[in-house]
């Protein structure tokens, strides 16, 4: 359910184009767009709060949990199509290397995410203790 919740919510705000673009057209915007890239971070410590160790249990906590993905969602959907939104700003001269940066920026947060998230699942959270099996 978390899964299909943060898949559709990312779909839906990436297909909210039009109001994208009139984030898009605003001169800050790379500066709110940073802004709220960084005020993610706060959703990361409530999910974890929320699942291991179980500081908010039942339903409050699963209701936090989906509500916090939900935000995470809606959000990613925004940013990452505005932060795309916004690349073509660069001088023309500039262009081509402008790509360049934003693409490895782009693959070294996707890197630094998933490897930040595996050493926090197998250290701080003990996931491997869960015995979650397949069958």
């Amino acid at each position: 359910m978390v899964f299909a919740t943060y898949n559709a919510l990312d779909c839906i705000a990436r297909l909210r184009l039009s109001s994208l673009q009139q984030h898009a057209a605003v001169p800050r915007s790379g500066r709110v767009c940073l802004g709220a890239a960084c005020a993610r971070l706060v959703c990361v410590p409530l999910i974890y709060l929320s699942v291991r160790p179980r500081v908010l249990g039942g339903a409050l906590g699963n209701a936090i949990i989906l509500a916090v993905v939900a935000a995470l969602a809606l959000s990613n959907g925004f940013l990452a199509t505005l932060s795309m939104m916004l690349l073509p700003r660069a001088p023309a001269e500039l262009a081509e290397d402008a790509v360049l940066v934003t693409v490895a920026c782009l693959y070294l947060g996707l890197a630094t995410g998933a490897t930040t998230s595996w050493a926090i699942g197998q250290g701080a959270m003990h996931l491997a203790d869960l015995n979650c099996s397949t069958v």
